[in-house]
């Protein structure tokens, strides 16, 4: 009996018998063997003691009054509770029907009486042996069927996580995941799961699953600072498991710390990783009951990680991809705007072009400045304001304060983004501005740099932080190029039309070499264009681009030096006839017995002095155009003639009979006032009205003062390539005093003004001071009336037409809003008069 297996000796053995000899003889016989015996002298008593506590084997004897073996035996067995229960039948009987019946019945074994010691125990132990090896048996196959059906479930969970990634667009996947994190949770039995990613220079939770009726983590838990033992295992590409919080190791006790105030009883911890490199991790935690994390679940949980990997890396590249694909959107349509587009039309595009950008970024302003090399020069190219930006007459006094730190740093190539004021480099300058115009979040980025300074594209947050996209600066730098290239294009194309126009007008001379056509040429290229922004001028060239194609007669009025030959060629050369070069008569500086033969021909001998026979001007500009400047001065006796040839085409070269007929249009400029003249019988009424189809009042320089700068550089520059000198700067305080003078010869007084500045000038700064610019009486007013009228609208003209607000003409007058429109109405003055 010691060669019995020790699990025997505590086994709960039944014995049913109706004689109490026969149970005391079990109990005497199976008690110091180490078995527990329960008795039972009937079957119904066996029934109940099976009902109160499952015995590991049953003696049962066979016959009993009442309920006999073979029956208690019948109903063991068909309860799923007693079914296994192994029963050996007990008998006095030898006979074989019995033994084969006790067999039928459900029995294991067959035991006859007397019992033979021996015998007893040698049958119970077999018995009990291969009902402990039949339990154990089913165990295995039970945990392997479990273990099987546990991998099935898995299997599928992740087939379905791994189809439903790979289908869902990039804004769902988030929501899939956190989905899916649950689910995986549900299946290993963790009470909360999460993931961790990077943000900024740390790691944040992106996503975020509790078990239903467990509370979500606490605020605490929200930073991977709070785990530096955990961060550095699993975010370094190593896997963390523990059981239990002893599991620990001594590295761990901050993290041991946090996982006791968070209740956390046992953690499984997977790094995600993408290129093989790590980038966030996957974590199980239980705070209810301990964590099975075996193998098995460990190896699954991997192949999870790499599931959710896959998911956040095809979600940042379908981010990746749309932002791309939205910026190359944004580039395409800006590139677009400034196709096939007149200088006219320039600016405004530029400003919708801005706006957009403007509005992809959520930003309050959009610049693009260029800065000077010592940061005291500030010129805003391009500039856009939402309506939560600062006012534009505040922008105006910020260009009055000096960056050399901001300079420096951009000519150095360095670029600026802040989200948030304590994110700004601490540049003494920036942050001046700054502050001034309340911006708290920027961007800035340096585009080109030469000697003359550094071009850069801003963008800025008022009154609110900003989080920027990743490429923020590539993209600044893709746009502000495309609009420094659209700048530099339109540039390009306004000169290069010009440089073309002047080669054709070369090439295409006319055929008639003669003195007066070669001194018409030499006068053409005086000039390169017109210069000027202001809304004055830009009406001029308005309607001179729309009168170009035409062939109506043009009338250009204005005062002497306002530039009208130049408007005339400029007319000219848009209009279909520019293949020809324009014939120029000054019809003032002709004498009056010369006038007809210069305008009409003459022949050899038509009079005294006529020696060679002269084709005139009419001719000369058959199929061009033929500008007669100062045509108030022409004598009575030509404008005859010359309405006839307006009229028919038609005239007669002096000294001949014949009849000419040319194609010639006509542009004809004044200073005086043509009606006057006809009222004063000096102009003919009829040439008036046929002269004055279409008339073009060209502004006086006092009336465009903003004009000045651009007109003072453009000379500055003429004069300095024709006399080899070089200028780089014009002092502030010389410019005002060119603004501010009255310019009674206009664009051509300032022009002699600056060639005179310019024989005197030395250095690299013209100083202006150096000339007397003074009144020389040439047409000024007389009136007190006129001179009070001519003072209004230059500061008008100054503050671009603006009446009231602050930075308005009101306020530079000194004067109310209501005071300052009532001597408008006054004194006559209206925009664009």
């Amino acid at each position: 009996m010691n060669n019995r297996d020790s699990s025997m000796f505590s086994a709960d053995i039944l014995a049913v018998d109706d004689v109490p000899e026969n149970l005391k003889l079990l109990l005497n016989l199976l008690t110091p063997a180490g078995y527990k015996v329960r008795p039972a002298s009937n079957g119904a008593e066996a029934l109940d003691a099976v009902a109160m506590k499952k015995p590991d084997l049953i003696l049962l004897d066979i016959k009993m009054p009442g309920m006999d073996g073979f029956e208690v035996c019948k109903r063991l067995k068909a309860d799923s509770q007693s079914k296994d229960i192994p029963i050996i039948f007990i008998s006095a009987l030898g006979e074989t029907a019995e033994k084969v019946k006790a067999f039928h019945a459900g029995g294991v074994d067959y035991i006859a009486k007397p019992f033979q010691e021996e015998e007893v125990l040698a049958r119970m132990q077999t018995h009990l042996e291969l009902q402990r090896m039949r339990m154990n048996l089913e165990n295995i196959v039970s945990k392997r069927t479990q273990t099987i059906k546990k991998q099935l479930v898995f299997e599928q969970l992740a087939s379905e996580l791994s189809r439903q990634f790979v289908n869902l667009p990039a804004e769902e996947i988030d929501s899939a995941i956190t989905q899916g994190l649950g689910r995986v949770g549900e299946f290993i039995g963790a009470d909360r799961a999460s993931i961790v990613q990077p943000e900024g220079d740390g790691y944040t939770f992106s996503h975020y699953w509790t078990r239903q009726g467990i509370s979500p983590a606490p605020p605490q838990a929200a930073s991977m600072g709070s785990y530096p033992w955990l961060a550095n295992e699993v975010l370094g590409g190593g896997a963390v498991v523990f059981s239990q919080l002893d599991d620990l190791s001594a590295d761990a006790e901050e993290d041991r710390e946090m996982f006791t105030k968070l209740g956390i009883l046992s953690l499984l911890s997977l790094p995600l990783v993408a290129n093989d490199v790590p980038v966030g991790a996957v974590s199980f935690t239980t705070v209810e009951r301990l964590g099975n994390w075996h193998e098995a679940v460990i190896e699954h949980m991997k192949m999870i990680a790499v599931l959710f990997s896959h998911a956040l890396e095809r979600k940042r590249a379908q981010m990746v991809l749309e932002e791309q694909l939205r910026f190359q959107s944004l580039v395409s349509n800006i590139a677009k705007k400034f196709i096939g587009l007149s200088i006219v039309n320039f600016k405004q595009a530029r400003q919708d072009a801005l706006a957009e950008i403007g509005k992809y970024f959520e930003a309050d302003a959009v610049r693009l400045y260029r800065l000077s090399p010592q940061g005291d020069i500030i010129e805003m190219r391009n500039v856009w304001v939402s309506e939560h930006s600062v006012a534009v007459e505040e922008t105006a006094e910020m260009h009055k304060m000096k960056y050399p730190h901001l300079a420096a740093h951009y000519i150095q190539g360095e670029t600026i983004v802040y989200g948030c004021p304590d994110e700004c480099p601490q540049l003494p300058d920036l942050l001046k501005i700054l502050k001034y115009a309340k911006i708290t979040a920027g961007v800035g980025v340096p585009l080109e740099n030469d000697d003359s300074g550094v071009d850069v594209f801003a963008l800025a947050k008022i009154q609110s932080e900003h989080v920027w996209p990743k490429n923020i600066v590539k993209y600044c730098k893709v746009l502000g190029q495309v609009l420094l290239s659209a700048m530099r294009r339109t540039d390009a194309e306004v000169s290069l039309q010009d440089r073309y126009d002047e080669i054709k007008q070369l090439k295409k001379r006319i055929e008639q070499e003669n003195i007066h056509l070669r001194k018409e040429i030499e006068v053409l290229y005086s000039y390169d264009e017109i210069v000027g922004k202001s809304r004055a001028i830009m009406d001029v060239l308005n309607q001179a681009e729309q009168v170009a194609i035409q062939e109506t007669s043009v009338l250009i009025l204005g005062e002497t030096g306002t530039g009208k030959e130049l408007l005339a060629r400029a007319i000219h050369k848009i209009s279909p006839r520019n293949k020809r070069a324009m014939i120029t008569v000054n019809c003032a500086a002709l004498p009056a017995t010369l006038v007809e033969g210069e305008l009409f021909g003459r022949e050899r001998g038509a009079y005294t002095g006529a020696l060679t026979k002269q084709a005139g001007r009419f001719e000369v500009a058959d199929k061009s155009t033929l500008f007669l400047d100062e045509i108030g001065d022409l004598p009575l006796e030509i404008q005859v003639k010359l309405l006839r040839v307006l009229q028919e085409g038609k005239f007669e070269r002096l000294g001949s009979a014949k009849t000419i007929t040319v194609d010639v249009r006509i542009i004809a400029a004044t200073n005086h006032d043509l009606e006057q003249a006809v009222r004063e019988g000096r102009f003919r009424r009829d040439l008036f009205y046929r002269l004055n189809v279409f008339p073009i009042t060209l502004p006086s320089l006092r009336d465009r003062t903003e004009d000045i700068p651009l007109l003072v550089w453009s000379f500055v520059k003429d004069f300095c390539k024709r006399m080899g000198k070089t200028v780089e700067n014009i002092p502030t305080k010389e410019m005002d005093i060119l603004m501010n003078y009255t310019w009674p010869g206009n664009v051509r007084e300032l022009r002699n003004k600056i060639e005179r500045a310019l024989i005197l000038h030395s250095g690299q700064t013209l100083h202006i001071e150096k000339i007397r610019i003074e009144d020389q009486g040439i047409d000024q007013p007389t009136s007190l009336e006129e001179v009070e009228r001519n003072h209004i609208r230059s500061v008008l003209a100054k503050k671009n037409w603006k009446v009231s607000g602050q930075n308005g003409a009101a306020d530079a007058l000194g004067l109310k809003e209501s005071t300052l429109r009532a001597r408008m109405g006054k004194l006559g003055i209206k925009r664009g008069e």
